[in-house]
C-alpha cells in the first residue's frame, strides 16, 4: 500500500486513504482488507484514469476500479466546492460534508503517517451507509464499533444531519449547485 502512495505521490495525483485503511489508520484497530480505498480530488481524475490506464477492472462515474501489482484499488472522487464544503458521490448517496469538516488528517500505519480522510467522512461512510441502502457490507459492521471513538455525540448529531443522503437525482443536482 505504501508502494501504491508514493507511486501516486511521485505521479502528481493527491490521494487519502479512506474506508477500511483510513480506519485503521486512525483508530489504530486492525482487520483483513480486500482493497485500498483512496479519495482524489474529481479535477484529477483524467490523469489517475491515464495512470492506471492498462490496470483499469471498472470504470463508473463514481469511481474506477483498478488493479496495482495484485492489489484491488478502489479510487473515489471528490470535488471541493469554492465555499469549501466537499462533495462525494457514491451510487446509493452522496456524501456532503461543509467546510471545517473534511480535512484531510493524519493517520498511522505500521508506524507511518499518512493521509486519510476526515473522520467524518469516515464515520458517513461507515455508520450511516447501511441506513439509505438494502446492503450493509461486513466490513462496515466490523469497522463500527471502532468508528464510534471517532466523534463525540455532538458531532454524531451533527454527521446524522448531513450524511449521508438518498442520491436522487434532485437532490444531486442541489448539491452540485451548492442549494442542497
Amino acid at each position: 500500500m505504501f508502494d501504491l502512495l508514493n507511486f501516486l505521490k511521485v505521479q502528481g495525483v493527491n490521494c487519502c486513504l479512506h474506508g477500511g485503511w483510513g480506519v485503521e489508520a486512525l483508530t489504530g484497530v486492525s482487520r483483513p482488507h480486500g482493497d485500498i480505498d483512496l479519495l482524489v480530488p474529481v479535477a484529477e481524475r483524467p490523469k489517475a484514469t491515464e495512470i492506471f490506464a492498462g490496470n483499469i477492472i471498472k470504470k463508473s462515474k463514481h469511481k474506477i476500479k483498478v488493479r496495482y501489482k495484485d492489489v484491488k484499488v478502489e479510487v473515489s472522487f471528490f470535488e471541493r466546492r469554492p465555499d469549501g464544503s466537499l462533495t462525494i458521490d457514491m451510487p446509493f448517496y452522496m456524501i456532503f460534508v461543509p467546510k471545517g469538516y473534511n480535512d484531510e488528517q493524519i493517520g498511522k500505519l505500521g508506524g507511518v503517517e499518512v493521509a486519510t480522510a476526515s473522520r467524518f467522512i469516515l464515520y458517513g461512510e461507515v455508520m450511516l451507509k447501511g441506513q439509505k441502502t438494502t446492503v450493509t457490507q461486513a466490513s462496515n459492521v466490523e469497522d463500527a464499533s471502532p468508528v464510534a471513538t471517532l466523534l463525540n455525540d455532538e458531532e454524531k448529531q451533527w454527521a446524522k444531519k448531513y450524511f449521508p443522503e438518498n442520491i436522487t437525482l434532485w437532490k444531486a443536482l442541489l448539491h452540485r449547485f451548492g442549494l442542497g
